[in-house]
């Protein structure tokens, strides 16, 4: 509020209005006034209602400052959930498998599988490579003699060996 003119919306220091008294409504500031006491019926010089004086809030001419902050995330979310209509259930204790046992099986079963392909390769630290040439083997004696490859040294070797020449001799009488 204006303390010259007693208008809204501008400050005393900007004003190019003439000064207007809130007291008596006279041509000059209010500080300038004759009235020194308390006013027992004021009237309001803006909404010219008895009772009150233009600087009081409740007057029906002050103006409302509206709040003009966009709401926040959190309001527009609350605004926008709907309330659900429902009662809830009382829970069963039923629990339904997540997994059948014949699933479980296959799964336990490729464990396994893969467990011994593991050891196999740690023991056997050839064993993939061997496997990926025996693929392209034209024969299978080509094939046993990879075999025999994945068996580096020990009584492994001498067994195969005596394997293959047992294999060898049978190949050749058929």
């Amino acid at each position: 509020m204006c303390y010259n003119c007693s208008d809204f919306f501008h400050s005393a220091r900007n004003c190019k209005c003439k000064p207007r008294c809130i007291k008596c409504n006279g041509s000059h500031e209010t500080r300038m006034c004759n009235i020194k006491t308390k006013i027992e019926n004021p009237v309001c010089i803006n909404c010219k209602e008895i009772g009150h004086l233009a600087s009081w809030k409740g007057c029906p001419k002050y103006p409302v400052i509206k709040n003009n902050t966009p709401p926040t995330y959190a309001q527009k979310l609350k605004s926008n959930l709907q309330k659900p209509n429902y009662t809830p259930t009382p829970s069963k204790n039923n629990p339904t498998p997540q997994i059948d046992n014949d699933t479980y099986e296959k799964f336990i079963k490729n464990m396994n599988a893969l467990r011994i392909i593991n050891d196999a390769s740690n023991k056997f630290p050839n064993l993939i490579e061997i496997s990926e040439k025996i693929k392209i083997a034209k024969t299978d004696m080509e094939i046993v003699g990879l075999l025999l490859k994945i068996f580096k040294t020990g009584t492994g070797t001498i067994y195969i060996k005596s394997l293959i020449n047992s294999i060898d001799q049978n190949y050749e009488t058929m």
